[in-house]
This record gives structure tokens, sequence and C-alpha cells, in this order.
């Protein structure tokens, strides 16, 4: 007999309010691409601080007070001068600005501490003339693909319920929040339930580089153009008049498009939905009863209906109120899964609400999961007793191997981004954000030294706030030394027992990212300005350099180095795999260009010893022999994030970009199991493997750990 559960919804309305703003305008700039071509800055000059707009049909704006913009400053982050620009640029309009992240803001090489350092955190929010303004960061760290982050979420959450219900909020972020490049409908929805309650005024975006207006889910989404273009450029202008508000965009040619009137009064009555079971991040093992309660009430109320993964729809029945359906949960299939419940009224008007839960039958792999409560691009590192993982918001944990309990956590003072460790001698040492490399103690989570990397002569480009040489790549280290790399390229070789300074290598120009390997006293990395680097790890001296795969077809160089997942050096052979899904083989000792294939998007390696390479396809996963043969080819579910398969105990484990993790065996290639390990959110960092154990990571905060017989 299997166990019932149920799922209950209740839904309530929330009261309409009036709140009466100050007459006040903005400009929202977008998409202004410094570095690539000089037009923004054409735009940008036509600001100016008390200017009135012309707003076509609606008249006049009131005189502009500040500007907001919605990201992709700059084609390539910080790099050069180009962020330094585009900021001087908007300080000569003599105006208060306010910046959101894009992705070209934070994919190359990331702005992250810099607007940490000018605005105090990667998220932020200010007030003018009774409205709230609230600057999100939607764009993926070291990676294009959008997310909406568990902190920031949660951050969010608290700021809006300090703004209270009735004032008019402003929502700035870089995405729309219907685009296909989240990772689900699951990650938007997250933001919606979040916002449905508050006077949202409109939500700010940009991206499409386009002006346009379009409603989502009941709130409005304005687009604000690109001060670059191509086609178009021009700027957003925002006037409240009267708790009016009215948009226009105001193009470089004159022409003044009518984008947006609306009263700020909060007359959206709306009802309230809480999902209360299957409770939020809660496992089943049986099959339950969606049920949905709702204050609605049957005479409002045309239809429920729920779906799973945005797939397996369900229409809920009954009366009084109060709605169910049976769900099988062998149709829905076991690990982690979202659900939406959508209440439609007499007038098609839909109201929704989500959550996640996990199907884990009794014999479920699922040794144990826990939420670290943020996102992270630093893969989990484990030892025989412990497992450390790090968060983007600047958090690395130490947690028991075997059960998952936590048992120290470390916190950055006021910066994220946390790289992954490695383990020597039982200490824990990694890089951050605010350009510190740290080493502490691995029983207690202490620090032992810290070094700063902070080094403003060779820094390239300079920059607003000071240097900011962030670190993002995983560390090497031989017993003896340890390296890393930073933002601006240079190369660091420091003692492992105090930290001091050894040498220093600036021959690369870019920002690496990817973990440096070390072999046969050598280091290699490849960098964001196109490179494989291989540099004597005793000298700091550089042995060669080559130009990636896909970099050499001289077009977008830069957009598709080799730079995301760290090389493989095997068989006298250098493996790297780029953003554009080639694969080049070198000759380690020259670095001589040997052999290229396509479609790859990560490269691994077998165990210590072993002379195979892994190949992570944008569809499968290959293992070749010592001269590039295929031995096997597995249609193990995988995709386009630049994650590597990891090898352990006779198994090759990868991940899916959206959590679907396969087991192969490693002899034949044959998909032994599989498991949903997130629900559907992005896992962009690769996983982890002690003997039979297998450790996940996703982009929503969750850990899991997976046993599979």
């Amino acid at each position: 007999m299997k166990r019932t559960l149920t799922f209950l919804i209740t839904l309530t309305f929330a009261a309409a309010a009036v709140f009466v703003a100050g007459d006040f305008a903005f400009i929202q700039t977008s998409d202004d691409h410094s570095g690539f071509g000089q037009y923004c800055f054409k735009t940008i000059s036509r600001i100016e601080k008390n200017k009135t707009y012309p707003m076509g049909e609606y008249g006049e704006s009131q005189p502009v007070e500040f500007i907001v913009d919605t990201g992709d400053l700059c084609e390539f982050g910080p790099w050069e001068d180009y962020f330094k620009n585009i900021l001087s640029a908007f300080d000569s309009t003599g105006m208060p600005y306010y910046i959101t992240i894009g992705n070209h803001d934070s994919t190359w090489s990331p702005t992250n501490p810099y607007i940490i350092r000018k605005y105090g955190a990667a998220y932020y929010s200010f007030e003018k003339c009774g409205c709230k303004f609230i600057m999100l960061n939607s764009a993926g760290l070291l990676d294009p693909r959008p997310t909406l982050k568990p902190e920031a979420l949660e951050w969010l959450k608290a700021e809006l319920k300090r703004t209270g219900p009735d004032k008019p909020v402003f929502l700035c972020l870089h995405h729309w929040l219907f685009e296909s490049e989240f990772s689900s409908a699951y990650e938007s929805r997250k933001l919606m339930d979040i916002i449905h309650p508050y006077n949202i005024a409109a939500i700010l975006v940009g991206h499409f580089h386009g002006a346009a207006v379009k409603e989502h889910e009941g709130i409005t989404q304005i687009g604000g153009g690109s001060t670059y273009g191509p086609n178009d450029p021009g700027f957003m202008v925002y006037s409240v008049k009267d708790n009016v508000l009215t948009a226009a965009y105001n193009r470089n040619d004159g022409v003044v498009q009518e984008i947006y009137k609306t009263s700020l009064e909060h007359n959206r009555i709306r009802p309230k939905v809480d999902i209360l079971t299957p409770s939020e991040g809660t496992a089943y093992r049986d099959d339950f009863r969606m049920e949905v309660t709702c204050s609605l009430g049957d005479a409002y109320t045309s239809s429920v209906k729920a779906d799973i993964d945005g797939k397996k729809e369900y229409t809920l029945t009954g009366n009084g109120g109060r709605y169910g359906v049976p769900v099988d949960i062998d149709e829905v299939g076991e690990g982690a899964h979202y659900v939406t419940v959508t209440v439609t009224d007499p007038d098609g008007t839909e109201y929704k609400r989500s959550g996640y839960f996990y199907i884990d039958k009794v014999d479920s792999p699922v040794v144990w999961r826990t939420n670290i409560g943020g996102s992270s691009r630093t893969a989990p590192v484990v030892t025989a007793q412990s497992l450390f993982v790090g968060t983007n918001d600047g958090r690395m944990y130490a947690f028991e191997r075997e059960s998952g309990k936590q048992r120290w956590l470390f916190k950055v003072p006021g910066f994220g981004a946390v790289t992954t460790p490695i383990v020597l001698n039982g200490t824990v040492m990694f890089g951050c954000e605010n350009g510190v490399f740290y080493c502490l103690n691995g029983s207690t989570g202490k620090v032992v030294w810290e070094f700063n990397a902070d080094i403003p002569d060779l820094y390239r480009g300079g920059g607003p706030c000071g240097r900011g040489e962030a670190i993002y790549s995983t560390p090497a280290t031989n017993g003896v030394q340890v390296y890393f790399a930073a933002n601006s390229g240079s190369v660091h070789c420091i003692e492992a027992s105090d930290g001091s300074a050894n040498w220093l290598n600036d021959d690369c120009y870019f920002n690496v990212e990817s973990a440096l390997k070390l072999h046969d006293g050598n280091l290699f990395y490849g960098s964001w300005d196109t490179q494989v680097y291989s540099v004597d790890a005793s000298t700091g001296q550089k042995n060669w350099s080559e130009v990636g795969a896909k970099s050499r077809d001289g077009k977008a160089v830069l957009y598709y180095a080799p730079a995301d997942c760290a090389p493989v050096i095997k068989n006298g052979k250098v493996y790297a795999a780029d953003r554009g899904f080639m694969l080049a083989v070198f000759d380690e000792k020259t670095g001589k260009l040997l052999a290229t294939k396509e479609n790859v998007s990560g490269v691994g390696e077998s165990d210590e010893g072993m002379g195979f390479v892994y190949l992570r396809l944008k569809s499968g996963v290959v293992k070749l022999g010592n001269k590039e043969e295929e031995i096997w080819k597995s249609d193990a579910a995988t995709g386009i994030v630049p994650v590597p398969p990891v090898v352990a105990d006779g198994k090759v484990y990868v991940c899916s970009d959206k959590g679907v993790v396969s087991v192969i065996d490693e002899q034949s290639g044959e998909v032994t199991a599989t498991y949903k390990a997130t629900p559907s959110s992005y896992v962009l960092v690769p996983m982890a493997a002690y003997k039979d154990t297998c450790y996940v990571l996703g982009s929503d905060g969750s850990l899991t750990a997976l046993r599979f017989k």
C-alpha cells in the first residue's frame, strides 16, 4: 500500500492601496558595449542633468535627475580602459548613476569587484522621490547564461518586505524574464513569486538592444534599447508627474517612441498563493495527491492546473475551494522537480505559484543533500573526511564527507566568489574576488595566512575603484609552492608554508579563469586572451603560448578563447577545449598544434597513471586513447556548459547543463545510472568524486552526495 501525501495550496487576495510619488524623471541606458566602437559615448553625450526631454504624445518629461543602466556596459568587462571610459562618460553628465551587471560584464572579465566597491554589493537598492529602485544582478558569473542567484533572491525578499506593499518599485536587471536563456521557466518564476505582492511599477531590462514593452504575468517589462545600437541607438526617459508614469525612447536620430503610460497606484488586486505541500525542498518516496485550496471561490475559478518541470500537466478538480489530483511518482521520475500551479479566473487572468521538491524512492542513490543558500562557480573538493565548497557570495564551507554535516564556515568580508580550493597539509587554500588568497586551517576554518594580489602597476586599464585583482582560477600546488592566476592575467607563485611571494608571470594580458594544471614541472592554463600557456613552475618563465583552436579562424577571437575548461596533459600532449566548442591538441614540449576536434565543450582525464582523455561533447561523452582514437562514445546527457567529466573508482561521472547526473562505465561506455540532481537549474561546475560517491553542486545552491550501486 502506497502512502498518500497532500499537495496543499491556499489562495487569498491582497488589498489595494494608494501611494503618491513625487514628480521626477530619470534615464535608463543599456547595452553600451564600451570597447566595441565609440557609439555609446555619442549617445551618452546627449544626456544632461536637469534637462527635459520630449516624450512624444506624452508631452515633455520632468527634469532628469539620475541614470540607471541595465547592463552590458562593456564588451569584455573591465579590460583595457573600457570600463573606466564608460564610467567617465556617465560622470560627465553630472548626475548620479546606478549600474546593473549584464552578461558581457560578467563573463570574460567580471566587473563584480568594481560594482561591489562602488555600490557596496553586486545587487543593491536606493530610493528617489518616494520610489524604490532595486538593481538586481541576473548575469551568470564567468558564464553568459542568466541566472537568478538564490542569495540575491533572499536579499530581494528582505528588501521588499522592508519596502512594504504600497511604495512603487522599479526593478532593474539585464535579462527579460521570459527569455529562453534561463535554465527553465522556474528560474523566472521564483522571482515573480517574490515580487507579485508588491507595487512593481515596471521591470527595466536590456539584453535585446530594443526599446519595447511586454507584460509578464501582469507586470510590465520595459526594454531600454541600447546606447550602442547597432539599430536605433538611444536611451529611455521615464517621467513621473501627478503619480502617472510615462516612458519614451529618445533615439539619436531625433525620433521619439512612446512606450508606456500607467498610474503608480497599487491597484492590482491579486490573490496570494502559498504551496504548503509538498513542502519546499522536501523529498517524497510515495505517490501523492496534489491538493489546492483557493479563496478565490468556485464561482471565480475557471480552472486550476499544475505542471511538473514544465512538461507533465495536471487538471485539478473539486469544490468548496479545494481541488486535487493524484500523482504517480513513477511517471514523474526520481530526483529534483519544480511544480507550477496556475489558477485562472473567468476573465482569463492567471495566478501562478511555484515550488520545488524531490522524489527519492527507497533505493535512491542520495546519501545526503543540503542547500548552501547561494550560487557557486567553484567545484566541490573532497578528501577522505571532508568536502569543501565555496559560494559566489564569499563563503567557504567544510562538510563531513559521509554525513553532510557542516563542520565550519568562513565568510570573506564584503566580497564574493571564492575559487575552487586546494587541500594541502591540513590546510585549505583558495582565492577570492577581493584579490586575497587565503590559507585556512582545514579543521577549524581559521585563517593561517593571507596573500594580497593587489598589484596596481601590473593592472592594464586601471579602474575607478582600485585594481580589483579578483582571483577566479583554481590554484595548483607541488606541495611546497602554490600557484594561482588573477583577473588581469598575472600568475603568482607563493610559498605554501607562509604565503610569501616567490615569482610572478604577467605574459598573459587577460583574465585566467580556468584551473591551473601542474605537470612535470610546468604550469598549463588557458586565458581569455586566446592563448594556451606553458610556464616553468620553478622560474615563472614562459615556455610557449599558442592560440586556441576556434580563435585561429580570426572571427570574434576573444569570445571563443580556450579559457573555460582547464587543459588536460596526457601522453605528451595538451588537450584544451574552448568556448567555440573546439578541442586543440598541442605538443606538451613545443606547443605545436597537432590536431583539432569539433563539438567539444569540456575535457577531463583518467586517474593518475592512465593515458585516457574524456571529452564532453555537446551531446554525449567520448573516451580517447593515447593517439586520439575513439575508444567509445556514450549517449549520456551533457550540453554546452564547459564542465569536464570526472573519473573515479571505474566510473565516469558527467552532469548535464540542467542537472541530470549520468554514471558511465569506464570500460564499456554504457550509462549505468542517472539521477536528476536539480529542478532543471544549471550545473556550471565540475562534480567531485571519492571512491564510490560523487558530489554535484547546482546553481540553485543544492549540494547532493550520490552513491550508485
